[in-house]
């Protein structure tokens, strides 16, 4: 039989050969950093991120992820950001100017992301937004905003894992470490979507009674994950905050999170 007159079979053998490459593809996490604004060790995005990013690297969970980070800010080439698993975004959401996503094609990039059902990890300032601002949908996004620079605690903090049962709280417990937090955070109205994943004891308010760490399911099947806290770079290697982070960045890229927890071996010393 001429396979040239009756093609299906080729196309049938290309569909599968397509459908298994895509199968196989085990997914993209970048990395977005920004301007240092503070002290030494603090909001120290250029040197946070490339630890982070080695502490993925250094992990069985995520092996044979492609890891891209940018230390410095966003790609001036958004194609990058292109298919991405998760997105994970460390800056200055209000001090750096101009603000890093106050860019329109920012915006739309990080939109089509999570419309596609991408991943999204806001750490310490990334999820505020200047005050009363309404072009950046991080409400939408992430499931909770911080307005401009509202109130925030430095000190050391009693932290509890809020909701055991979920997948980013496994192998976490009760500690405490200095850091810096906001306390106040608005939310979506859609508050079945959210789950808290860290209670802090915030002085002086009452005890646990503050949000500092939240998964959100978004209606399309996206997951998105916040923390307030990472204002120092060593709190990137306190244990149970490099767990809680690396759960959370295979949470939300769809991955399995082992018993346990995510571990990584080996990280980048700075």
């Amino acid at each position: 039989m001429n396979s040239a007159r009756f093609p299906f079979g080729s196309c049938l053998l290309f569909l599968i050969l397509a459908a298994t490459a895509l199968a196989a593809d085990p997914g993209k996490i970048v990395l977005i950093g920004g301007k240092k604004s503070h002290g030494p060790a603090q909001h120290d995005f250029p040197n946070g991120i490339p630890l982070l990013a080695a502490q993925i690297k250094a992990s069985p969970t995520f092996a044979g992820i492609e890891v891209q980070a940018f230390p410095a800010g966003f790609p001036s080439d958004l194609s990058v950001l292109k298919n991405v698993s998760t997105l994970v975004c460390y800056f200055d959401g209000v001090q750096e100017k101009p603000a890093p996503l106050l860019a329109p094609a920012r915006i739309a990039q990080v939109q089509k992301l999570m419309d596609a059902g991408a991943g999204l990890v806001c750490l310490h300032q990334a999820s505020s937004v200047p005050p009363g601002n309404t072009t950046i949908p991080m409400t939408e996004w992430l499931g909770a905003r911080r307005n401009g620079m509202a109130d925030r605690v430095q000190a050391n903090i009693a932290l509890k894992p809020a909701t055991p049962s979920h997948p980013i709280c496994t192998g976490l417990i009760a500690f405490s470490y200095e850091d810096e937090f906001y306390p106040t955070l608005i939310f979506t109205s859609e508050t079945s979507r959210v789950t808290p994943i860290l209670w802090a004891e915030i002085p002086p308010r009452a005890p646990r009674d503050r949000v500092v760490a939240w998964a959100f399911d978004r209606p399309n099947g996206g997951r998105s994950f916040g923390f307030t806290g990472g204002h120092y770079l060593a709190g990137f290697s306190q244990p149970q905050i490099k767990k809680m982070l690396l759960n959370a960045i295979a949470w939300t890229a769809h991955l399995p999170v082992p018993d346990g927890g995510v571990e990584s071996t080996n990280p980048l010393q700075k």
